[in-house]
């Protein structure tokens, strides 16, 4: 099969995150799975992804059949496609918290709407509302207005379904 190098992957981003969002406050997890496989399985997919992920330039190779390893008993000569493997997995779940020199703007996110008006007409579908006043020291801003209900009871935020997975860690469990 030729010289058949492994390839080893060190220092390369996993996933991102921006700061812009409130996702790494509290904590967050990351599952890796790694699966491996033979180098025949590992050839028969590298050469599929050069047929199908290729750029459409004027140089770029044609597509072609790949072969695998499957075949037709009955009919040796007909083209069959797939492969059969079996590989191995390796799960490890990364927790990252409080990033160091991680920047993050929480306060942010639930300021008041907007300063309301002195005299404004409220029906009932409006109701109800919502008041607050937040305070951001760094930006010397203080702001009174409406907000949303799910920046007064953070359990109602978008994510947070109750009760944390059986993974997470009981020290981050407030």
């Amino acid at each position: 099969m030729g010289n058949f190098q492994p390839q080893s992957y060190q220092g390369l981003s996993l996933n991102y995150v921006t700061n812009q969002t409130q996702r790494l406050s509290y904590g967050y997890s990351l599952l890796l799975r790694q699966y491996s496989l033979d180098e025949a399985a590992f050839r028969y997919w590298d050469e599929l992804k050069k047929n199908t992920q290729e750029n459409s330039g004027l140089y770029d190779r044609q597509p072609s059949f790949t072969p695998g390893n499957i075949c037709n008993l009955s009919d040796p000569e007909e083209h069959i496609l797939g492969f059969f493997s079996v590989g191995g997995v390796t799960d490890r779940r990364i927790f990252v918290r409080e990033v160091p020199g991680l920047e993050k703007y929480d306060d942010l996110f639930c300021l008041p709407a907007a300063e309301p008006p002195r005299l404004r007409y409220y029906m009932n579908s409006d109701l109800p509302l919502y008041m607050s006043r937040a305070t951001i020291p760094e930006l010397g801003v203080t702001r009174y207005g409406e907000t949303t209900l799910e920046c007064l009871d953070c359990r109602l935020k978008k994510g947070s379904q109750g009760d944390p997975p059986s993974f997470w860690p009981e020290t981050w469990i407030n």
